[in-house]
């Protein structure tokens, strides 16, 4: 009897793990999941996009920009930041889109120290002086009306400022850099800034929020 028994607990545990056996067999294998990243923008699709900021911006004001004049801006600026480092885009169109509102036109001969102010950035008299004492290629107020000459030295002088606030101990933040575009470095040196170079830096950071650039 006690074999028999055995015998059939023996075919019971068979029979059951067997059946385990085969379940297992069943149980399908995970697909491959496939995984797609999104692309990645072309340079060129890039590009187009942030020309196409320009011509936006430039129209809010009612000044019209073909696409090739907007391409020289950018190309300008694509060259300059290779000389800078530091230097973002962001703070260069706020500052042509605040002094210019990009008319690469723009003259301004109504200043209270009698400087003329020339095209996009509105470069004048004391700027142009600085930079052709500093560099071995002179420029002629005349030049500033060229776009990409415009961009260069306005891109050279928030550099100079940016060097010259770092001797004075003062720091090179993009707020100081700003007010000295505006109102000239030592004027930030001694801590002597009129209202309207306050209202100018707060007028170009609050510009700066809306290029979003890749």
């Amino acid at each position: 009897m006690k074999k028999l028994l055995i015998v059939l607990l023996s075919l019971i545990l068979f029979v059951s793990c067997t059946e385990v056996k085969d379940n297992k067999e069943e149980i399908p294998l995970p697909t491959k999941i496939d995984i797609t990243l999104p692309k990645r923008e072309s340079r060129e699709a890039i590009k187009k996009k942030e020309i196409e900021q320009i011509i936006e911006r430039a129209s809010y004001y009612g000044n019209i920009m073909s696409f090739e004049e907007a391409e020289i801006i950018y190309d300008s600026v694509e060259k300059e930041l290779e000389k800078y480092p530091w230097l973002k885009k962001p703070l260069i169109y706020s500052i042509i889109e605040c002094e210019s509102e990009f008319d690469k036109n723009a003259y301004n001969d109504k200043n209270t120290n009698n400087s003329i102010d020339y095209g996009l950035a509105q470069i004048n008299d004391i700027t142009l002086t600085d930079y052709n004492n500093f560099n071995i290629e002179q420029i002629t107020s005349e030049q500033l009306m060229n776009t990409s000459i415009n961009i260069q030295i306005c891109t050279w002088a928030l550099d100079m400022k940016r060097t010259r606030l770092i001797k004075a101990g003062i720091a090179p933040t993009e707020e100081n850099i700003i007010k000295a575009y505006n109102c000239g470095e030592s004027r930030v040196k001694r801590g002597r800034i009129p209202q309207s170079t306050l209202d100018y830096q707060l007028e170009v950071s609050e510009k700066m929020e809306l290029w979003q650039l890749s």
